[in-house]
C-alpha cells in the first residue's frame, strides 16, 4: 500500500518500528536536523483510497510515535466518532507504568458540549484528567484544565492563539526542546487555525515541533468547502508539476530549518495550508474516496492524497487488536459506547422518549438532517410553513399509522431543543407518535444494528434490524431517511454502509436515501446555517439545487449514487403532489426579510448606529457654524 511516510523523532532517543525502518526518506528531524527531506506523497490507487488500511495504520502509527497527541474536535458527529475511536485505542494501548512523552494525550472538547451532560459521558476522560500524573491524559474544555494554568478561556471549535501558546508552553516546560506533537484535527478547524493565525508565533511554535498532522473529516464539508478552497489555490499555482513540487518542498524545508530562524519564520508567514497538503506532513481522511473525481477538473497528481476511515467500531476493534486481545477489544467497544451513552444497549436505549410508540412490525421513517434550522423561535412564518407542510406531505405519503416515525436530530441540539424541534416540524401533522433518538452518531447506530443481527443467530434473540442484506428488496424498504436537507453527510454514509456491509446494489441502497423524500427548500440556504432566504423562492431553489449537485457531483463522477439527478423535487412540487395548500413559495420575498428576527435585529442596529452618527455630525456642524459666525 502507498502510504504517507512518518516522521523521525527529534533529538531524543527513539526505537523505530519495523515499518519505519523499511521506509526511505521520511520527514526530516523537525527540531535540529535538515539532512532529511520532506516528500511529496504519492497518490494512492482508488482501491487504496477506499480501503481502511491507512486509517488502521495511522492509528497504530501515532500510538507508537514518541509524541504528544493533540486531538482537537468540533461540533460534528463524524469528528466525535473519529476522535474517540483514535483516543480510546491510545488509552487502551498506553503503558501507564512509564512516564513517556508518547503516553501524553490532550483531548479538546467544546466547552458548551462538555457542560451539556445529556450528550456525552465524559466520566472516563474526567477521571483520567483528575489523575493526570498517572494517566498523562487531559480533557480540555478550558485553558485552566491544564495543571497550574489559570487562564480562563473556553475551547470552541478550534484553538485560539492563546490556547496554542498555553499548549506549547505547558508541554515544552515538561519535555524541553525535544517536545514533539502528533495533531489530530478536523479539516475545517485546521483551515481556521492556519488561515486565521497565519503568521502567528503560537502556531509557528507548535508547527515547528509537529511530527505529523492527521486531518479528520467533517463530512460533506470536506468535499464542498475544504477541497473548493484547495482547488482555488491550486489554479493559481504553476501548471508544471515538477515546478510545483519543488516550490512546495522548498517552502516546507525552509520552515523546519533551525539553522536560520529568521528565514524559517519568514517562509512560514508567507505560506498557507494548501502549500503543504500534498506532502507527507499530512494524512487526510474522509468517509470515502473523492480526490480522483473528474469533477475537480485537475489531474489527480496535483491533488492531495485522502483515505477512507472506518466508523464501524465493531469491525475496527477486530482490525486494531490481535485476536487474542479479547479484553482490550471488549474495553474498546464498551468505552466507545459509553462515551455516546449506549453501553450494552438494546434498541430502547437509543431512544430517550416515545419508545412505547415503536412497533417492530412496522417499517421505519427517520427524520434526518436539520442542523440548519437552529432555534425554532427564530424561524419566520414562511420558513415554518415550508418545513411543516413538507413534513405533512411525508405523513400523507407514509401514513403515521403504518410506519414508525423516528426523529434523529443533529447532535448540536439538547434533548429539550430536540423536543421543541420535533413539535415544530410536526405541528400540522395529526396523530403523529414521535420516537426520539438520543444524541448518538447515526453511523454508530448503523454499526450497532449490524452487530445485533449476529446476536440474533448466536443467542436466538428476536431483534428486528433496520437494515439487512434483504431489507431493501421491496419497493418500499424497511427503513427510509426523510428530511429537508439532502446535503447531510448521513445520506452518503448510509448509502455506503448498505453497499459495503450488506452488498446491496446501487438501486437497493438508494431506496433508503431517495432524494424525493428530501424536497429542495426555497426559504433558506441548505449549506450555511441560520441564513433565511434574501432572494425570491424560485431563485433560492436554483441556489440550493446547485449546492446539492456540487456536494454529490464528485461522487457521481466516480460511480457513486448514480440514481441522483438534478430533477430533485422542490418543496412546492412536493406540497402540490400531496395536495397541500401552501403559500410559502410566492415570490414576495421582502415580506420574509421583515419577518425574520435576525434580519430585524441587524437592521435595527444599523439604524441606531446611523442615527447616532448623524446626530454627532449634526452637532459638529452646528458647532462649526457658531465658530464661523463669531469670526
Amino acid at each position: 500500500m502507498l502510504s504517507v511516510l512518518t516522521t523521525h523523532t527529534h533529538t531524543h532517543t527513539h526505537t523505530h518500528t519495523h515499518r519505519e525502518r523499511e521506509r526511505e526518506g521520511g520527514i526530516f528531524d523537525s527540531v535540529d536536523s535538515t539532512n532529511e527531506k520532506y516528500q511529496i506523497s504519492p497518490i494512492p490507487s482508488s482501491e487504496e483510497m477506499e480501503s481502511d488500511a491507512k486509517w488502521i495504520e495511522s492509528i497504530k502509527e501515532t500510538q507508537n510515535n514518541n509524541t504528544i497527541k493533540l486531538i482537537f474536535t468540533r461540533n460534528a458527529s463524524l469528528v466525535y466518532q473519529q476522535s474517540t475511536l483514535v483516543t480510546n485505542y491510545l488509552l487502551e494501548k498506553n503503558n501507564y507504568n512509564t512516564k513517556e512523552m508518547k503516553n501524553e494525550i490532550a483531548f479538546f472538547i467544546d466547552s458548551d458540549v462538555y457542560k451539556d451532560h445529556d450528550k456525552f459521558d465524559f466520566s472516563k476522560y474526567d477521571e483520567l484528567t483528575k489523575n493526570y500524573e498517572t494517566s498523562q491524559f487531559l480533557l480540555i474544555s478550558n485553558q485552566n484544565n491544564f495543571p497550574d494554568v489559570s487562564n480562563d478561556e473556553d475551547y470552541r471549535i478550534f484553538p485560539s492563539t492563546e490556547m496554542l501558546g498555553t499548549i506549547f508552553e505547558f508541554y515544552k516546560n515538561k519535555y524541553g526542546d525535544n517536545v514533539s506533537f502528533d495533531i489530530w484535527i478536523p479539516d475545517l478547524s485546521l483551515t481556521s487555525v492556519w488561515g486565521k493565525y497565519n503568521g502567528s508565533k503560537e502556531w509557528y511554535d507548535i508547527l515547528q515541533h509537529t511530527n505529523h498532522i492527521y486531518i479528520t473529516s467533517d463530512g460533506n464539508s470536506q468535499t464542498f468547502k475544504f477541497v473548493e478552497s484547495y482547488i482555488k489555490w491550486l489554479n493559481k499555482q504553476s501548471k508544471d508539476i515538477e515546478t510545483l513540487n519543488n516550490q512546495t518542498l522548498t517552502k516546507l524545508n525552509s520552515i523546519f530549518d533551525k539553522t536560520n530562524p529568521e528565514a524559517s519564520f519568514d517562509a512560514y508567514s508567507k505560506s498557507v495550508l494548501w502549500d503543504f497538503l500534498r506532502t507527507n506532513l499530512f494524512t487526510i481522511f474522509h468517509i470515502t474516496r473523492y480526490i480522483d473525481s473528474p469533477y475537480y477538473q485537475t489531474s489527480t497528481e496535483r491533488m492531495y492524497p485522502a483515505y477512507s476511515f472506518n466508523y464501524d467500531y465493531y469491525d475496527l476493534s477486530n482490525k486494531l487488536f490481535e485476536e487474542k486481545s479479547t479484553t482490550q477489544k471488549d474495553n474498546y467497544i464498551s468505552n466507545y459506547e459509553k462515551f455516546f451513552k449506549v453501553e450494552n444497549a438494546q434498541l430502547k436505549d437509543f431512544v430517550y422518549k416515545g419508545f412505547e410508540n415503536y412497533d417492530p412490525k412496522k417499517k421505519n421513517i427517520i427524520w434526518m438532517g436539520d442542523s440548519l434550522i437552529r432555534e425554532v423561535a427564530h424561524v419566520n412564518s414562511k420558513r415554518a410553513e415550508e418545513i411543516q407542510n413538507t413534513f405533512l406531505g411525508i405523513t400523507k405519503k407514509y401514513p403515521v399509522d403504518q410506519y414508525n416515525y423516528f426523529f434523529k436530530h443533529h447532535p448540536y441540539y439538547t434533548t429539550e431543543q430536540q423536543e421543541q424541534m420535533t413539535n415544530f416540524i410536526s405541528k400540522k401533522s395529526e396523530n403523529i407518535k414521535p420516537i426520539y433518538f438520543n444524541n448518538f452518531p447515526w453511523e454508530m447506530f448503523l454499526s450497532w444494528d449490524k452487530k445485533e443481527q449476529s446476536k440474533n443467530k448466536e443467542s436466538n434473540q428476536t431483534y428486528v434490524p433496520f437494515f439487512t442484506a434483504t431489507s431493501n428488496n421491496e419497493t418500499i424498504p424497511q427503513t427510509q431517511l426523510i428530511g429537508i436537507q439532502y446535503t447531510s453527510t448521513t445520506i452518503l454514509s448510509t448509502y455506503l454502509f448498505l453497499k459495503q456491509n450488506y452488498k446491496q446494489t446501487e438501486e437497493q441502497a438508494y431506496k433508503s436515501i431517495d432524494y424525493n423524500n428530501f424536497p429542495v427548500p426555497g426559504t433558506f440556504d441548505i449549506i450555511y446555517r441560520g441564513l433565511p432566504s434574501q432572494v425570491p423562492y424560485s431563485d433560492q431553489i436554483k441556489v440550493n439545487k446547485k449546492r446539492t449537485i456540487d456536494v454529490y457531483n464528485p461522487f457521481l463522477e466516480i460511480g457513486y449514487i448514480k440514481k441522483f439527478h438534478d430533477d430533485q423535487l422542490t418543496t412546492k412540487e412536493f406540497s402540490n403532489i400531496n395536495n397541500i395548500s401552501s403559500n410559502f413559495y410566492n415570490d414576495v420575498w421582502y415580506m420574509e426579510v421583515w419577518q425574520d428576527p435576525i434580519t430585524i435585529t441587524f437592521i435595527s442596529i444599523v439604524i441606531v448606529i446611523t442615527s447616532f452618527a448623524c446626530l454627532i455630525l449634526f452637532s459638529y456642524s452646528r458647532k462649526q457654524n457658531k465658530i464661523n459666525s463669531k469670526k
